[in-house]
């Protein structure tokens, strides 16, 4: 009779630590990595990102290539320019392509902001000289006709009011009909499966230029 009166009072005793046990494995774990921290591919957490230059100031229709250094949570600096989405506050006034390089549209100011994961960096871009405001995009080579197993690489001159330049890797290129060829942000054609024609269309802000590329057997 001792020996049931021990296990049946130690029952409730044992329940309540089973409970409290569930409830310990159910909290969340200290340490690790915070939500606020991305990951770098050379598997670093980064605490913050700086963009540079720091507040840079350039002319209408120029360029300029900025980067992107990361901190990690550990220390140092690592450079993730091609890993950070680029973006401008005012596409208007500057654009910014996949690779950190801007093109100025008109005068103004735009933010420019790289973010990987959470993290976020950003610097105050400033455009000078309304003057020179882009007025025509020419895609070379127009009008191409290349066979299946062909390439061809395009490229985007633009027309400024205050004269032109390659402005290749900073437009927007599309593709009417992929399935005939496609077109890669840099400008290389690809062709598709099946022959025929499509427009190539290059855009920067409001201004767009276009050429037919026919694919035959």
């Amino acid at each position: 009779m001792r020996l049931m009166f021990v296990r049946t009072c130690a029952e409730p005793l044992l329940r309540r630590l089973s409970i409290a046990l569930v409830l310990i494995a159910a909290l969340p774990s200290c340490g690790g990595n915070s939500t606020s921290s991305s990951t770098s591919s050379s598997g670093l957490d980064l605490a913050s990102i700086t963009v540079q230059p720091t507040s840079p100031s350039m002319s209408v229709g120029s360029q300029l290539q900025f980067s992107a250094l990361g901190t990690p949570a550990s220390g140092g600096t690592v450079s993730v320019t091609s890993e950070v989405t680029w973006t401008s506050s005012s596409p208007g006034v500057a654009t910014i392509n996949s690779t950190g390089l801007a093109t100025s549209l008109a005068a103004g100011k735009s933010q420019i902001t790289a973010s990987l994961g959470s993290i976020v960096g950003s610097s105050t871009l400033g455009v000078t000289g309304g003057s020179a405001n882009l007025q025509e995009i020419t895609i070379t080579p127009a009008d191409s006709e290349i066979t299946a197993s062909a390439t061809v690489q395009l490229e985007a001159l633009g027309t400024y009011s205050d004269g032109a330049g390659n402005i290749t890797s900073s437009v927007t290129w599309t593709s009417t009909a992929p399935s005939v060829a496609a077109v890669s942000q840099r400008g290389a054609v690809t062709v598709g499966t099946v022959t025929g024609s499509t427009v190539i269309t290059a855009t920067l802000g409001t201004v767009s230029g276009s050429t037919t590329v026919t694919v035959v057997q």
